[in-house]
């Protein structure tokens, strides 16, 4: 599968029946439709036994959107919801804002998206839905302050904004209009140092949402030793309170 120009595919996931492969990520060209301008993110069914396209799509703005992460419903009648960093400019911030796109299961087509400002650039590592939270979606990645503190760790809480999406980019949130029980939350080490979410799960027996990734600074207890070490943070989905966090020694 491939464009003319350069194609990332970022994130694959099996449904439940096992029979199809999804795959998302961001092309520079015309790669399933005629190019929208600069990166489109992209979703792509595939058969599991061949490999074969059964669906796909290309989408976004006029502005760079990478898509980058999804998360497939837990029923046949829920939506497919595909992360992006887009450069679309809303509010102060012209780069790294949030992107949620929605589709139809069935045939992939658009149900409308929810373009959320977000704290500064942002990029999006993981997005999931939570069964003891129906109708909330929660999105974790990468978030810049400022050359004291580096990148930090952003993680949202999406409740009720994601129904009733119309066309793309028709509604625009800010991270500072979330009204409870939606938030938007930061966590990090201090000091310049560099806080990376690379994964996402939801442990529906605990309730915990965990998020998993690198740090070069002291996530947890355990000193810094080394400029990358692996750390697991829990995070409880009802406050977005850091629940611990566990790094590697």
């Amino acid at each position: 599968i491939g464009s003319s120009a350069d194609d990332s595919a970022l994130a694959l996931k099996v449904d439940q029946t096992g029979t199809f492969v999804y795959l998302s990520g961001y092309t520079r060209g015309s790669l399933f439709s005629p190019s929208l301008g600069n990166a489109d993110a992209f979703l792509v069914r595939l058969y599991a036994s061949n490999g074969s396209i059964e669906t796909s799509r290309q989408f976004g703005t006029s502005a760079n959107d990478y898509g980058s992460t999804f998360v497939l419903p837990d029923t046949a009648v829920g939506p497919i919801q595909v992360g992006a960093e887009t450069d679309r400019m809303i509010g102060t911030y012209e780069i790294g804002n949030l992107h949620v796109f929605r589709f139809q299961p069935s045939n992939l087509e658009p149900l409308g998206s929810l373009l959320v400002q977000t704290f500064s650039r942002e990029s999006v590592t993981g997005l999931v839905t939570h069964p003891k939270f129906p109708g909330t979606l929660f999105s974790c990645g990468q978030s810049w302050l400022d050359e004291i503190n580096g990148w930090d760790i952003s993680f949202k809480s999406l409740t009720g904004s994601t129904g009733n999406m119309l066309n793309i980019g028709r509604r625009n949130i800010s991270v500072i209009d979330l009204a409870p029980p939606q938030y938007a939350k930061r966590y990090g080490s201090q000091n310049y140092r560099q806080d990376r979410p690379t994964s996402m799960l939801a442990i529906p027996s605990s309730g915990w949402i965990l998020v998993g990734g690198t740090t070069s600074g002291a996530m947890g207890a355990v000193p810094q030793t080394s400029d990358s070490q692996n750390f697991i943070a829990a995070i409880d989905p009802r406050t977005g309170k850091l629940g611990y966090v566990a790094q590697e020694p």
